[in-house]
């Protein structure tokens, strides 16, 4: 239990990252598409 609350925790500092990296993804359609598909894969 206390290794998957770990994984959880894991998961949801990776979505922030990833929403606080949006804006330079954003430069590009490219990142923009892979950002939401790697952001959807972590949920």
């Amino acid at each position: 239990m206390v290794k998957q609350k770990g994984e959880i925790i894991k998961h949801i500092v990776l979505i922030y990252e990833v929403k606080s990296m949006l804006p330079i993804y954003a430069a590009s359609r490219y990142g923009l598409y892979f950002t939401i598909k790697y952001a959807t894969g972590a949920l």
